[in-house]
């Protein structure tokens, strides 16, 4: 799961608990070590900084963080190499490679707000959530 989807269920906004809790219930979620630094950062902008995380670090007992792994990274450098000029149109942000990297190693599908970017990235699985 990318970092806007689970933010928003973790911000507590209805449409993502809607989406999301069942998902979680089935344990059918795992997201990226990378999306917990990103979101780290998003909530550490917020006055209540202190329960977001708490609730962001019980989540993670139940939604599993991946760790970034050599064949990842693998990955993720053919990725950016088949992304850049001549061959595309330009790379994505190292997080968002990173991501689309880890759901192409363990063939899983990407849920994610970003179909722009994400379109562009050969092989990756994605399910577009349109409504935060």
């Amino acid at each position: 799961m990318d970092t806007s989807p689970l933010g928003a269920f973790l911000l507590g906004r209805k449409r993502a608990l809607e989406t999301v809790s069942p998902w979680i219930s089935n344990r059918e979620v795992v997201t990226s070590i990378v999306v917990y630094g990103e979101l780290e950062e998003y909530f550490k902008t917020m006055s209540n900084y202190r329960a977001l995380h708490s609730i962001l670090a019980r989540q993670l007992e139940e939604i599993k963080p991946l760790s970034i792994t050599r064949r990842i990274m693998e990955i993720y450098a053919d990725t950016r190499l088949q992304m850049r000029p001549p061959y595309g149109s330009g790379v994505l942000s190292d997080s968002d490679t990173l991501l689309a990297a880890t759901a192409i190693r363990y063939d899983l599908i990407l849920v994610t707000h970003d179909e722009r970017d994400f379109s562009r990235v050969a092989r990756l699985k994605r399910m577009v959530l349109t409504s935060r």
